[in-house]
């Protein structure tokens, strides 16, 4: 299944084009990117719209790590932004796209959040992305 190709740079996702055309992907660099950074609702706040038409509640697309934009560089918060990047990609597994992943997030400067993931493909192979964001302070 083709998705239109998402790149990831500066913090921001966008869209491919090549030859005043856009480009399709067949891997899951534009699922992980959407299962990331789309906003999931939180207390009423925020959420992608199209979850408004999912009769299941539990299969909400997004992250939560909207939420921690605001937060100090703590040890605590790396922990909450892998669960929650864990959580965002779960559906991977439950879908049958993927064997498994891990997902590592760190602070390798001030203000960036790095998070790395590596996807275990249903061959076996092994491929990892690397996604980058600014942590305001």
């Amino acid at each position: 299944m083709s998705d239109l190709a998402l790149t990831w740079k500066d913090g921001n996702g966008d869209l491919v084009i090549l030859s005043d055309e856009l480009v399709l992907d067949d891997s899951l660099t534009t699922a992980i990117i959407i299962s990331l950074f789309t906003d999931l609702r939180v207390g009423g706040e925020r959420g992608w719209w199209g979850d408004s038409f999912n009769e299941d509640t539990h299969q909400q697309t997004g992250s939560k790590l909207w939420t921690l934009s605001r937060e100090k560089q703590l040890q605590s918060v790396l922990d909450d932004a892998q669960r929650y990047a864990t959580d965002a990609l779960a559906w991977l597994i439950t879908d049958g796209e993927v064997k498994g992943y891990q997902v590592f997030a760190t602070n390798p400067q001030t203000s960036v959040l790095l998070l790395t993931i590596i996807v275990t493909l249903l061959d076996g192979s092994k491929e990892q992305r690397t996604f980058s964001a600014n942590w305001s302070i």
